[in-house]
C-alpha cells in the first residue's frame, strides 16, 4: 500500500511540473529520498523543486517566540491545530498505530495534522512575502536591522545580537 501511495504521490506532483513544493525543516527531503531508494523510483525532479521555508526564517527573521518551530511560529501568527496534542512526535505515534492497527481514526488524525501544518506553513509563507514586499515589521525582528522605534534596552540587545552573529559567522568562515 505504501508503494502505491508513493507512486500516486509522484504522479500527482508531476501533473504540476514547475510548481515549487514548500515544506518546513528537513523531514520531507529525507523522507522522499528514503522512499525513492526503498522503491527504486527516482525523485530528482521533485527534490529540485523543494523549498524549505525554515531557511527563510532561521538567522533572518526572529518572531517573539521561544523557538523557530512551525508550531510555535504558526501559533504566534494565528494558526491552529485541531488536535490539542499535535506535534511531530505525536504524528509518528499516529502513523505507527495506523500501520499497526489500521484504525481509521489514526489515519484521520494524521491527515488533519498534516493539513493543519500545511495551513500554518501557508500563513508563515504569506507573512514572509509581506515582510519582503512591504517591510512589515509589526511582529518580527530582523537580524540585519534594529527596529525603528526600539527602546534603549532593545537597541543594546540588538547590538549584542549583532556581535554574536558576527562571531558565529567569523568562526564559520575560519572553519
Amino acid at each position: 500500500e505504501e508503494e502505491d501511495a508513493w507512486k500516486r504521490f509522484l504522479a500527482q506532483v508531476q501533473t504540476f511540473p514547475s510548481a515549487p513544493i514548500y515544506h518546513y525543516g528537513d523531514y520531507e527531503r529525507k523522507a522522499f529520498k528514503a522512499l525513492a531508494r526503498k522503491y527504486g523510483v527516482g525523485c530528482e525532479e521533485i527534490l529540485a523543486r523543494l523549498v524549505n521555508v525554515s531557511q527563510w526564517v532561521y538567522g533572518r527573521v526572529y518572531f517573539p517566540v521561544r523557538s523557530n518551530g512551525l508550531k510555535e511560529v504558526g501559533r504566534f501568527l494565528g494558526a491552529t491545530w485541531r488536535s490539542l496534542d499535535a506535534s511531530g512526535l505525536q504524528s509518528l505515534v499516529w502513523r505507527h498505530r495506523w500501520e499497526e492497527k489500521h484504525a481509521e481514526r489514526y489515519k484521520q488524525a494524521l491527515l488533519k495534522y498534516n493539513e493543519d501544518d500545511c495551513r500554518a506553513l501557508k500563513l508563515l509563507f504569506d507573512k514572509l512575502v509581506r515582510v519582503k514586499e512591504t517591510g512589515d515589521t509589526e511582529s518580527a525582528v530582523y537580524s540585519h536591522r534594529p527596529q525603528k522605534q526600539a527602546t534603549e534596552k532593545g537597541t543594546e540587545i540588538h547590538r549584542q545580537f549583532d556581535r554574536v552573529l558576527k562571531s558565529a559567522y567569523d568562526g564559520y568562515e575560519r572553519n
